[in-house]
């Protein structure tokens, strides 16, 4: 293998869940096998990210009234936010910034909704728009925590603001839940564990390319009931349950490695 892959959270998840998903979705980039089914995500997506995208102009300073004016569930996303939104704290503000990592011979990317730095410290907040809040043993747990926070951790410098594991939070807000924000804490503990984590499935990408051949199916097959790529691979469950799929991430970039 002579590449470098840039890997989101999204590419990183679907990694784990299965790998031939992986194979099939981002390095043959297969067509989406089931148009109606697609389109029905889609709009549930879209409608989330305008709502990202109205939050994304309001940190920027720029008006928002017109983006919601035709739209009744964004418009009274919009009035939640602007009665019960979070405090966002001083100092400097990053919307929808872009941060990048290497890991290996690879790197990972991810775009935080919203990074706020003051005095050594690094705040993300992250906007969600689904109906249930997870508790937050689980939201701890789950990859884009540990990912987010990792790669703050890691990349964080790219800023010219070096910050050290246990000044760095991440903020879930939930419009359905809008005065109950989760906030997670770092730490250098489970910084190390959560990079040592990364690394483990960075490097067991790499003995997949360098076995070849078809990836093997993933032996959970509760994974194949959210998987557009079962009519593939034979696993054609009684349902599809699209839940999962981010659908607007795009494939992984691929540059040549320098020697």
């Amino acid at each position: 293998m002579n590449e470098t892959l840039t890997l989101s959270q999204h590419k990183l998840r679907d990694l784990l869940a299965c790998r031939r998903r992986f194979q099939l979705r981002y390095l043959e980039q297969l067509p989406w096998p089931i148009e109606p089914m697609y389109n029905r995500a889609q709009e549930t997506r879209d409608l989330g990210q305008r709502f990202h995208q109205i939050l994304h102009r309001h940190f920027l300073g720029l008006p928002v009234d017109e983006d919601v004016s035709g739209d009744q569930q964004l418009r009274g996303w919009w009035q939640v936010f602007q009665k019960k939104g979070p405090q966002i704290p001083t100092g400097k503000l990053f919307p929808e910034q872009s941060l990048i990592a290497p890991i290996g011979r690879h790197l990972l990317t991810g775009r935080f909704d919203l990074l706020v730095l003051r005095e050594g410290q690094a705040q993300i907040f992250d906007w969600k728009t689904d109906s249930l809040r997870p508790p937050k043993a689980k939201l701890q747990e789950t990859l884009q925590t540990r990912f987010y926070l990792a790669l703050m951790a890691e990349g964080g410098s790219a800023l010219k603001q070096a910050v050290e594991p246990e000044q760095i939070s991440l903020n879930y807000w939930y419009v359905t839940a809008p005065q109950e924000m989760v906030t997670i804490n770092y730490s250098q503990d489970r910084h190390l564990e959560n990079w040592a984590y990364l690394k483990d499935s960075i490097a067991e990408l790499d003995r997949l390319f360098a076995a070849g051949g078809e990836w093997p199916l993933t032996d959970d097959l509760s994974q194949c009931s959210q998987c557009a790529y079962q009519f593939y691979c034979g696993r054609i469950g009684d349902s599809l349950d699209l839940e999962e799929w981010e659908l607007e991430d795009e494939g992984p970039t691929l540059e040549p490695l320098r020697p």
